[in-house]
């Protein structure tokens, strides 16, 4: 292998050009990239990366057949053949370049001959330089040297040259005393002083002590921030960066000494808390980690498109706190989100996809909630409470699958606070299959301030199950008397014997004419006095309670209708007579009075039972 010692090289910015050629480099040089991250992945299993070496012997070998030889120069992170880039680094971890610069490589030369071992060795020391397990001290160009590859020509710059690695690239490498990137660092001058009092090594320095050389400064002492500052001026005037951390190998290291003493008496404290705080960073949860960054980034300036970008990352936050049940965090976030987006995000996306049919995340919710505690339930209610009316649908959901009471009880309170003003949210609900489903959306509806719905109760009235049934007229005695009055005569005909009287009892409580002609509709039908006691006293109570003189001539009627072999005649005519007094005018008084001298004992004595009962006997 031969070398060159690199003085100049041409730094005219490279141009990418369609050359085939050029292309075939560029494409290799690809491989060579992929078979380094093969070999790193699979170092254990060396025969996975037999093919991927061969692959990139064959390609190589195929091309400088065909082309002959060619040369790669490298600056820091590109690769540049015949003045055109054929490889510029695309992150940290894919920087072909680097590991070439950085060792002092600045160019090497392939040459046709080129044997499949003299690349894998080339490979080899790659990997070997680029490991980070790797304590070898040996530099790429050492490395290469040793290798002693036939076919490989290297140029390198010397070790005692000190470089910008950031700056390679941008120009050539520039003799001593020259302003580019690459300038060699001048020696410091006889007459400038260095940081430290130190002479510049042939005795005619400004401080005092020895130069390099063994021979005594002639210059007496100087102040060592005049002196950093001279170093600073004279280093610009040669057009090269002094860098504040550059010191000279002959300064006083007591400092030094003084400050690892101190450090080493510090450590184990350092180290404590550097390893508590590392423990409370990785106990911290993901997303409230994230809400912290993104209103740290909102204080400063956003650039158009920014805030798109952190609403898609706390939706994803979101979605992983919902996940792992951390409702506080999960409400900071959502409070973080409308910062944000300044109201503009909305939740209905995600709450579509929670409410869908066996949601794996609502379902596991579920049953934390079930098996969790109350101070964990109130931590979710508060979070659903931040979304808003959004989630009334899949706070619906969740009580329709949950199984404690407790938990459909308290949810069920929420969504009465909830659905105010968004009642028909819950129509659905109401027409679902489950009866229970439909009689918790009964509870939530019938919790609203603002209003019973009823009209979204009419297709219950009817509904198979009574429990439904009578959750409605229990809702209806919230509601508005006019609105629920026609519903609730509806139910007077319930199969239910309880609904009947709940119905009947809500009818009796004010005087209506079209509830009264209902109930005397029923009192008219000539079977009356034939149903049971337990029938007939609820519905001519409620008429006592709803009607007035004009239900007199047909509860007259009914104190004759019994025959006189009836058994439950007497309970009957009672139960007119209290209907009477219950309508309490002076007609009704005046009818029960005339009918206590009645001769038929059974009429006389339900009239005079029904006066004492008023005080009127």
């Amino acid at each position: 292998m031969s070398t060159e010692h690199l003085s100049n090289r041409s730094g005219e910015d490279a141009a990418i050009a369609p050359d085939a050629r050029i292309a075939a480099i560029a494409a290799w040089l690809g491989l060579l990239s992929r078979t380094l991250k093969t070999c790193r992945l699979y170092a254990d299993h060396v025969a996975n990366t037999l093919p991927f070496r061969e692959n990139l012997a064959a390609h190589l070998i195929a091309h400088l057949q065909r082309h002959g030889h060619f040369k790669l120069e490298f600056s820091a992170h590109e690769i540049t053949c015949d003045g055109h880039v054929v490889a510029r680094a695309q992150g940290r971890d894919d920087d072909l370049a680097l590991p070439f610069h950085r060792d002092g490589v600045r160019a090497i030369t392939i040459n046709p001959g080129l044997l499949a071992g003299e690349l894998d060795t080339l490979v080899d020391l790659l990997l070997r330089v680029t490991s980070r397990s790797s304590r070898d001290e040996d530099d790429l160009v050492t490395l290469l040297w040793d290798a002693d590859l036939p076919h490989l020509d290297m140029s390198y710059a010397s070790a005692e040259t000190e470089f910008d690695i950031d700056g390679a690239g941008a120009g050539p490498l520039d003799e001593p005393g020259s302003s580019g990137p690459l300038a060699l660092v001048p020696w410091p001058s006889g007459a400038t002083a260095v940081k430290g009092g130190r002479g510049d090594g042939r005795g005619t320095g400004t401080g005092s002590g020895k130069g390099a050389d063994g021979a005594p400064g002639s210059g007496a002492p100087g102040n060592d921030d005049d002196a950093f500052e001279m170093e600073q001026r004279r280093a610009a005037a040669n057009g090269a960066t002094f860098r504040s951390e550059d010191w000279q190998a002959g300064d006083p290291t007591d400092d030094l000494e003084d400050a690892w003493r101190a450090l080493e008496s510090t450590s184990p404290a350092e180290r404590e808390r550097f390893h508590a705080e590392l423990a409370r960073e990785r106990e911290a949860a993901c997303d409230a980690a994230t809400t912290a960054l993104v209103r740290d980034v909102m204080r400063g300036e956003l650039r158009e498109g920014d805030a798109h970008d952190l609403v898609d990352l706390l939706a994803r936050s979101l979605m992983e706190a919902i996940g792992a049940a951390r409702w506080n965090d999960a409400h900071e976030t959502v409070e973080c989100l409308t910062e944000c987006s300044e109201g503009a995000w909305s939740a209905a996306p995600l709450l579509d996809q929670l409410a869908a049919p066996d949601a794996p995340v609502t379902t596991a919710l579920v049953r934390h909630l079930d098996d969790g505690d109350v101070n964990g339930l109130q931590a979710f209610m508060r979070f659903a409470q931040s979304l808003g009316p959004a989630s009334i649908e899949w706070l619906m959901s969740i009580v329709a699958t949950a199984r404690q009471q407790r938990t459909r009880r308290t949810l069920v309170r929420l969504l009465g606070e909830m659905c105010e003003g968004e009642a028909e949210r819950l129509v659905p609900w109401l027409a679902d299959s489950r009866w229970y489903v439909v009689r918790n959306a009964v509870l939530v509806a019938s919790a609203q301030e603002l209003g019973v719905p009823v009209e979204l109760f009419r297709p219950l009235a009817r509904h198979p199950e009574a429990r439904v049934r009578l959750e409605v007229v229990r809702a209806l005695a919230r509601a508005d008397a006019d609105a629920a009055r026609p519903l609730l005569i509806e139910l007077v005909d319930d199969a239910d014997s309880e609904i009947r009287h709940r119905a009947l009892h809500l009818i009796g409580a004010r005087r209506h004419p079209n509830a009264s002609a209902a109930l005397v509709e029923i009192v008219k039908a000539p079977d009356f006095h034939k149903r049971p006691i337990e029938e007939v006293r609820p519905i001519l109570a409620a008429l006592g309670g709803c009607a007035g003189d004009e239900a007199l001539a047909h509860l007259e009627a009914q104190l004759h209708a019994p025959g006189w072999f009836d058994k439950q005649a007497g309970p009957f005519r009672l139960a007119v007579a209290r209907c009477m007094a219950i309508i309490g005018s002076p007609a009704a008084h005046a009818l029960l009075a005339r009918h206590a001298r009645s001769r038929n004992a059974s009429v006389r004595e339900a009239c005079h039972t029904a006066l004492q009962e008023v005080g009127r006997a």
